[in-house]
Formats: C-alpha cells, sequence, structure tokens
C-alpha cells in the first residue's frame, strides 16, 4: 500500500496517485492539506520513532531513534510487547506528532 503525509502533519493511504491535496474530516469539519510526500511505507515518512521504556517500580522514559535503528526496534518490540514504539513526524506550529504506533508483529499501524 502507499501512502501520502500532508503539510499539516497526517499520513493517509493513498487513494488517487494524481492527489495534490488531501480532503479529510477532523472534529465534524472537512478540512483540506497540501500533499508534501509520496512513500510505499509508513516508516519512510516518519521523521523517527519513539520507544517508551516501562520498567517495573520505574517511571516510563522516553527513546527517540532514527530510521538506522528501525530493525533493531522490531526485534525489540518483538522480546518486550509492552514497550510501546510510536513514528512520529515534527510539524512546525505542532511540534513532534505520533502518526504510527508499532503492533507486536513489529509493523507500523496509522493512528
Amino acid at each position: 500500500m502507499k501512502y501520502i503525509r500532508t503539510e499539516d502533519g497526517h499520513i493517509f493511504p493513498l487513494q488517487d496517485k494524481t492527489m495534490t491535496e488531501y480532503l479529510y474530516q477532523e472534529n465534524g469539519d472537512f478540512k483540506s492539506s497540501k500533499i508534501i510526500a509520496r512513500a510505499d511505507s509508513i516508516e519512510k515518512l516518519c521523521d523517527c520513532f519513539i520507544k517508551i521504556k516501562r520498567n517495573k517500580g520505574c517511571k516510563d522514559f522516553i527513546l527517540k531513534f532514527d530510521h538506522t535503528d528501525l530493525t533493531r526496534l522490531k526485534e525489540q518490540k518483538l522480546k518486550y510487547p509492552e514497550s510501546p514504539v510510536y513514528g512520529a513526524i515534527h510539524v512546525e506550529n505542532k511540534g513532534l506528532i505520533y502518526v504510527a504506533r508499532m503492533n507486536d508483529k513489529g509493523e507500523l499501524e496509522l493512528l
């Protein structure tokens, strides 16, 4: 499946290869956003990956990874399914936004 990334910080499945803008509904309102990137996978559209490390008796803490660490993150997710991994993108006015979550098989799924 192919995916698109919009300028306002969303990733959607690609519906039409000729699209230049994406129309979507958010909080009951229709919005339009310019498409800025296309890719064959969600991973390629993410800017970074976030792992929330959970240890018994300790506070959760967040670790940030880039694309070179993705294979290792998938392996760790299989070993430690209780520690979520997210795909995130940076949006200028909104900061870091989580757009996908890694499932127990090590695959990213859109939020």
